[in-house]
Parts: C-alpha cells; structure tokens; sequence
C-alpha cells in the first residue's frame, strides 16, 4: 500500500493542483511540505471521509470533504467521484464492537456511539487510537476495488474552539490642547475566543492496496 502523509496544509488543492496561473495567499505551516505531488498516473479522486473532532459548531468531516470537492473540481484535472462521506470514527468504533476508542471507562462507553465525532474526539490525544485505520490495507484495499483504483484522499480534522486571555496593544488618538492630534499606546486585558484547524491528509494509492 502507498501512501503518503502531509500534516497541517494550508490547501489540498495548492498541494495537487495543475500548473497555470492561479491567485492564493502565502500561509505559513508548522511542517515543511513538497507544494505539489504527481498525481499524473491518476485521472479520479476519491474524497473518502476523515476522522474527525473537536466543536460542536460544525460538521468537520463533512465540510472538509465539500471544500475539498470544490477546490479539486476548479483548480485540478482529476475527476471527483461523488460518494457518501464516510466516518472513519464510526468505521472504528464498530470494528471494536460499538465500544469508542477513546472512552476512558467501560461505564462511560455506554450509548456513546450516538453522539456525533465531535463528542467523541475533542483533541489530538483523542484522536490517535483512532489513526490505526490509516494503515489497515485490507479496508483501504476494499475501498481501492469498489471504486476502480483512484487516488484515495483521507486523513483527520480538528475543528476546536480556542480562548486566549492577557494584555492587548491598541492605538488611541486625542488632541491636545492645541489641537493637534496624539496617539497613545493603550494596554488593556482582553479575553479573545476563536477557532483553531488542525487537519492532516493522508494520500493512498488506489492502484497498489
């Protein structure tokens, strides 16, 4: 089985998409990547689903596999076969009976395959009992049968909510009393919420599994 790995990209489409001229904006990665990856050999893509977790707020597996769809079907050449997402948490869950992976006790396993991903997985801890998948050859080889020997696009994706509380700078203008303008640098404590994405894509040869 072939497959390769890429960890925190910025774009998938950036990653295999074709020559020409194509706009983007520069977005620094913790891991060094190559930008592109031959996919020449290929002419289908097959978007599979990806384990997934972390808010509530959205659907991560679902809407990194549209996005993904979207981006590949104008900036790619490749032909995007139109499949069900599917989830690889579930997928594993099952495989072990319907007893989550990450449930720290048999008491709290309990109904808990009936909570969505993003219950189940709230961070990287608890996602990796789950990556065993990615190296199963006989699903992967299943998978690579049924749809003809593509290019098998999955991986994993944290979508978490993140909150950062401490001193912020910010620029404040007066007039003195002569009317002319000064600025001040202000310090105050703010409490800031956001969101933080956490993704990683894993490519498999179709053709070798």
């Amino acid at each position: 089985m072939t497959v390769k790995t890429v960890a925190r990209v910025a774009s998938l489409a950036l990653a295999i998409g074709t020559a020409g001229c194509m706009g983007f904006y520069e977005i620094p990665i913790e891991t060094p990547i190559q930008a592109k990856l031959d996919v020449t050999a290929f002419t289908r893509v097959l978007i599979v689903g990806f384990l997934s977790g972390g808010s509530k707020a959205v659907d991560p597996n679902t809407e990194t596999a549209r996005l993904l769809r979207s981006q590949l079907r104008t900036k790619s050449e490749l032909k995007i076969i139109d499949a069900d997402v599917r989830s690889l948490v579930d997928e594993v869950d099952k495989r072990r009976g319907g007893r989550p992976v990450a449930a720290a006790a048999p008491a709290a396993a309990a109904g808990a395959t009936d909570l969505p991903d993003d219950q189940r997985i709230k961070d990287e801890k608890d996602l990796q009992p789950y990556e065993s998948i990615f190296s199963d050859e006989e699903y992967w080889k299943r998978i690579g049968e049924e749809y003809q020997q593509p290019l098998i696009v999955t991986g994993s994706v944290l979508f978490m909510e993140i909150s950062k509380s401490g001193p912020q700078s910010s620029v404040q203008e007066t007039r003195d009393q002569a009317g002319r303008l000064v600025t001040n640098e202000v310090r105050r404590y703010v409490d800031q919420k956001g969101f933080a994405l956490v993704p990683k894509f894993v490519f498999i040869d179709g053709r070798t599994v």
